[in-house]
């Protein structure tokens, strides 16, 4: 039988394989994604493993600011228990200012060329999910702000104009649709600025990892689910109203609401997109 070499991607383990040719599965969730090459899949991850900044990890991330100032520093930083690969991105002490750091390639084009092709209703896709995990700073989480997720504009908070993902700000957020919290994350999706907000329930708390899970299998609706210092996720949680049909790149955002640095720690990325024809 004809085998061809592959990879196993499990959102965190890969391992070369012989594969037969077109057989073989890897079930992520309650999806299933070809372990033999496939073009009609897309996947991509980044575990940050490695000493280069720029460009970082192993796609190229981009820094960028994500506020009205700077971003001060992103530098690598020792591992810990069950966190192989880690950066740490860092506000400057001005309040507004913040970090940004993408898959915008804004070395090459100022705000960014987006990699990511339409999620929303009118995908070309039949189906994507996204995973990211990261840490809050080790001080303090008041008068902060996060947005980690998918956006159409790194040097912008909230990702710009359009975004889907998780959020957290102790300034208020316009909601087109939803409850806000201050102190809660926030699932979060944003089309044309506008936003629709549901509080996860989730305390945003100092020094705790965070990984979200947001997936798409009926387009026009993604779900999100967040899980704290590696626990169980919480029940899914959809949002079909503001999902954006534009372009994205994800990203893993910080701003100071203070006049004090403020630090995000960015561990893992993972996505794969399916029902692709080319």
């Amino acid at each position: 039988m004809l085998k061809t070499s592959a990879v196993l991607i499990s959102f965190g383990l890969i391992l070369n394989a012989q594969i037969p040719i077109g057989v073989g599965v890897y079930s992520a969730g309650s999806s299933n994604i070809p372990v033999v090459p496939d073009p009609t899949y897309a996947l991509i991850k980044d575990e940050f493993v490695g000493g280069r900044v720029a460009p970082l990890g192993e796609l190229g991330w981009d820094s960028t600011n994500a506020g009205a100032g700077t971003c001060s520093s992103l530098t690598p930083i020792a591992a810990v228990a069950s966190h192989p690969g880690l950066f740490r991105a860092r506000t400057t002490t001005s309040s507004g200012d913040g970090c940004s750091t993408s898959l915008a390639s804004t070395n090459y084009s100022g705000a960014g060329i987006t990699q990511i092709h339409n999620l929303g209703s009118s995908s070309s896709t039949t189906g994507w999910e996204f995973i990211f995990i990261w840490a809050t700073d080790a001080a303090a989480v008041t008068t902060t702000a996060y947005f980690i997720g998918l956006g159409t504009t790194a040097n912008s908070f909230l990702g710009g104009t359009g975004s889907i993902g998780i959020r957290s700000d102790t300034s208020a957020t316009a909601c087109g649709s939803g409850a806000d919290s201050t102190t809660n994350w926030v699932f979060h999706a944003r089309s044309s600025s506008t936003n629709t907000c549901t509080d996860s329930g989730v305390a945003v708390a100092a020094n705790t990892w965070y990984k979200l899970r947001i997936t798409s299998t009926t387009l026009g609706t993604v779900n999100y689910e967040l899980s704290t210092n590696g626990g169980a996720y919480t029940s899914p949680v959809s949002i079909s109203t503001n999902v954006p049909t534009v372009d994205l790149f994800p990203m893993f955002q910080v701003v100071t609401r203070t006049t004090a640095a403020r630090d995000l720690t960015i561990d893992y990325f993972a996505g794969w997109l399916k029902g692709l024809t080319r």
